[in-house]
Order: C-alpha cells, then sequence, then structure tokens
C-alpha cells in the first residue's frame, strides 16, 4: 500500500500547476529538439536516462543519510557531551 501512495503522491506533484507550464520544454529538451517521427527512441532513451539518474542520486542520497543517521545514533552519548559543550560555551560567550 505504500509503494501506490507513494506512485499516486508522485503523479499528483507531477501534474501540480507549477510543474504543468515546465513539461514542454522538459519534453523538448529530451527529445533533443527532433521533430521526425522515426526518431522517437531518442525521446526514450534519454527518458530513461533521466529517470535511471535521478534514481541512482536519490538512492545514493538515502543510503547516504542512513549511514550519517546510524553514525550518530552509534554516538548519541558523545553527541551530547559535545552539544552541552558547545552551549555552555556559547552561554558563557554572551556574557
Amino acid at each position: 500500500m505504500a509503494y501506490l501512495t507513494a506512485f499516486l503522491e508522485g503523479i499528483i506533484s507531477f501534474i501540480s500547476p507549477c510543474i504543468l507550464p515546465i513539461l514542454p520544454l522538459y519534453f523538448s529538451y529530451l527529445a533533443g529538439g527532433i521533430s521526425d517521427e522515426a526518431k522517437k527512441g531518442v525521446l526514450l532513451k534519454n527518458s530513461l536516462a533521466f529517470v535511471l539518474g535521478f534514481t541512482i542520486l536519490f538512492v545514493a542520497l538515502g543510503a547516504a543519510s542512513t549511514t550519517v543517521g546510524q553514525f550518530l545514533k552509534d554516538h548519541l552519548l558523545l553527541m551530547n557531551r559535545i552539544g552541552g559543550v558547545l552551549l555552555i560555551l556559547f552561554a558563557l560567550n554572551n556574557l
């Protein structure tokens, strides 16, 4: 159910009023200015490369965020102490 919800949210965000005026430019960029009907494969290839690029980017960002979050979770006590020391130093700086 979560995948279906995420898919529907993506479709809804794609047809939002701030995105609709950009779609002709987006499609013409992906088509590479090709007007010949025989070269529809170029549009498909460029579209797939675009989607693949975004997919790789967001998967990498998600993995990096997970790694940083796990590191912070594993070192929570140390982070609390560092934050406490910084808070005291900032408070002393305001005196």
